[in-house]
């Protein structure tokens, strides 16, 4: 059975457009673009892709490493948690002094996403429980 990037090679040099090539293979175009990205940067025509086997693509391919493979900068989630608990600071304003301090540091940082996912995550482990603060002789309704 023929990799992604023979059927992949196959269209391009039928000039088929990437979203195209996505709708037609059933992936992400984003998938597509990183895999003709990958194939433009070693120089391989659309014809020696085809000609390739399997384990010839794969040896090539795979020892690149992905974006998956990077190392994140992982945050201070025990930090971030106190944090949190004070006035105005939501996971929003977290992040985004967390993105800052990855550009400053020319390192990666997780996108939104991911950080609040891996955030909530370390919460639940550490059943963390948010203190709210309230005036004596407030009446607290809980909805």
């Amino acid at each position: 059975m023929r990799t992604n990037y023979h059927e992949i090679a196959r269209l391009k040099r039928k000039e088929v457009s990437n979203r195209k090539i996505a709708e037609i293979m059933g992936i992400s175009r984003n998938t597509v673009n990183q895999m003709i990205q990958l194939m433009i940067e070693k120089r391989l025509s659309w014809q020696e892709i085809e000609h390739l086997s399997d384990h010839e693509l794969s040896s090539i391919f795979e020892a690149t490493p992905s974006v998956n493979q990077l190392d994140y900068v992982q945050p201070n989630y025990a930090k971030l948690s106190k944090e949190l608990t004070r006035p105005g600071v939501t996971m929003q304003l977290l992040w985004e002094e967390y993105q800052d301090q990855c550009r400053l540091s020319k390192t990666i940082g997780y996108q939104v996403t991911q950080f609040k996912k891996y955030f909530n995550e370390y919460l639940i482990q550490n059943q963390f429980t948010e203190v709210i603060r309230h005036k004596a002789g407030e009446r607290i309704e809980v909805d």
